[in-house]
């Protein structure tokens, strides 16, 4: 399933849920961060009503996560970006 824009909130959330923590804010701009085995994972999320998917996938790079494709095993670096019914 192909990635959609998606609300900074839905974005935070999933971060937050990955066990990133929400570090500094500059702007419009919110940096997450998180320590694992390698090092420090940052990740600079944009604060906008709706984050692109190029942004997105860049998003998911700097933290060290996949997308979840429907139908494949989840792994500790997969995050499901597809919104649930009820939280959005």
């Amino acid at each position: 399933m192909p990635l959609k824009p998606l609300p900074f909130r839905h974005v935070r959330r999933k971060l937050l849920a990955a066990g990133f923590e929400e570090v500094s804010q500059e702007s419009t701009h919110v940096k997450f961060a998180k320590a694992t085995e390698e090092g420090l994972r940052t990740a600079v999320v944009p604060k906008h009503r709706e984050v692109a998917v190029g942004t997105l996938h860049s998003i998911l790079r700097q933290a060290g996560l996949t997308p979840w494709t429907p139908g494949t095993p989840s792994s500790p670096n997969t995050v499901h970006l597809t919104p649930a019914l009820g939280i959005l």
